[in-house]
């Protein structure tokens, strides 16, 4: 039983687990469909929020490495973490790429908070598969919010340092300019979600994290 282990987290949080998963019928819905017609075997799972889951080419993106996404919603890292079986675990992963945090600190969670949750996540994985963080980016809607993120972003990596089941993941740097702003033209309309040269600038970071701790994409 998982839930008693996460219960600091959700007091931190201001929300209760019940509340976590059903939120998102829809997505899971989604899932359960896909998982239907059939997934790769121990594949790397993408996990988190908007940012994972309108990755509309991350299949293509990855190859040939075997990938789903499970992003969902509006996604905080506490409905991940209570929604984990679901979405990461009974997959038997042989990687975890997570980017989650952004909304919990956005909606006034704890900068510590994004760091115990990962530590939860990989307390709850047992054998842990590598897990991979993708960094908090500060969209142009949430600048505001840049100093929480970058002190949030600068706990994960130190942590990654000292733990070897954790990467830490750059994906903030390409998405700003050379004078540390943000780079508004990769990001939708909405000023949130990255667009297709977003994304692109991540598959390149992201390509080199994973071949950095598996090793070449196809190599066994």
């Amino acid at each position: 039983m998982r839930l008693p282990l996460l219960a600091g987290f959700w007091f931190l949080l201001g929300a209760g687990p019940a509340l976590a998963c059903e939120r998102w019928t829809a997505d899971l819905e989604r899932f359960a469909v896909e998982d239907a017609a059939g997934v790769p075997e121990r594949p790397i799972v993408f996990v988190g929020s908007s940012s994972i889951r309108l990755w509309d080419d991350l299949a293509a993106d990855m190859a040939p490495w075997p990938v789903i996404n499970r992003g969902f919603g509006g996604a905080t890292l506490a409905e991940v973490l209570t929604c984990a079986d679901r979405l990461i675990f009974d997959y038997e992963p042989q990687a975890v790429v997570i980017y989650a945090g952004e909304n919990d600190l956005a909606h006034g969670a704890a900068v510590d908070g994004v760091l115990e949750g990962l530590q939860r996540l990989a307390a709850e994985a047992g054998e842990t598969p590598p897990i991979l963080f993708l960094a908090i980016k500060t969209a142009p809607v949430r600048q505001r919010l840049a100093a929480r993120f970058a002190a949030a972003n600068g706990a994960v990596s130190d942590l990654a340092n000292e733990q070897a089941w954790l990467a830490y993941v750059d994906t903030v740097s390409p998405l700003r300019r050379s004078d540390g702003g943000v780079r508004g033209e990769l990001y939708r309309a909405d000023g949130l979600h990255l667009n297709s040269e977003g994304y692109a600038l991540w598959t390149g970071v992201v390509r080199a994290a994973l071949s950095a701790i598996m090793g070449p994409a196809g190599t066994p």
